[in-house]
């Protein structure tokens, strides 16, 4: 293989990598903003609540959500529910995608 067309195979393979990124993280705040700003707001703070809840939704900027595995607890949440939030039928590379936006958005 040439030296140019190795270098034409890397940038291909990069682009590749860049845009699969991008579409994750694009694709984790659709699926955040579809499936759980209505209860927990666009800015994570759980301020916007649903008509009919008598608690206030977590608050994903707060310290302490961030502690003691949050990755799997919000996992768990989505897939059995949690209070008054019902389980969602999400696949699990669409909740890590919610998981992985939500801790690069809102943890501090």
């Amino acid at each position: 293989m040439k030296y140019a067309e190795m270098i034409a195979t890397l940038v291909v393979l990069l682009g590749g990598i860049f845009v699969t990124q991008a579409h994750g993280e694009d694709n984790g705040k659709a699926l955040y903003q579809k499936n759980c700003a209505v209860c927990h707001g666009s800015t994570g703070k759980g301020d916007s609540r649903a008509a009919g809840l008598s608690a206030r939704p977590a608050d994903f900027t707060e310290g302490r959500f961030w502690r003691k595995d949050p990755g799997k607890r919000i996992a768990n949440a989505i897939e059995n529910g949690y209070g008054a939030m019902p389980p969602m039928d999400l696949t699990p590379g669409e909740i890590k995608a919610i998981s992985e936006y939500m801790e690069k958005t809102f943890k501090k």
